[in-house]
């Protein structure tokens, strides 16, 4: 995952909520026919976002982007949890 995947989420959950707000605020930002459509179709999207953005793994600092590498090299079989466990280990006994 790069951070080009979490800024799109973040831009789409931001502008779906943004178009939420602004029609219940009664400023139609794209003219549609029908008010109450355009209402409910804004809801759809703006909760579709949220869903997605909140779904999605969004892996911001550094210690979660190394883990994400850590959690690939696992399931691409180049280490195993085993191995990583161990150097978890060894981490923290050298820490100590």
């Amino acid at each position: 995952m790069n951070n080009l995947d979490v800024i799109v989420r973040a831009a789409v959950l931001i502008l779906s909520l943004v178009n939420l707000v602004l029609t219940e605020l009664g400023v139609n930002p794209i003219p549609f026919a029908g008010e109450e459509s355009y209402a409910a179709v804004s809801s759809i999207v703006a909760s579709l976002a949220a869903v997605w953005a909140a779904w999605k793994n969004n892996s911001v600092t550094p210690a979660a982007k190394t883990g994400d590498k850590i959690m690939a090299a696992i399931k691409a079989g180049r280490v195993t949890a085993g191995e990583a466990e161990k150097l978890l280990e060894a981490i923290e006994k050298a820490a100590k």
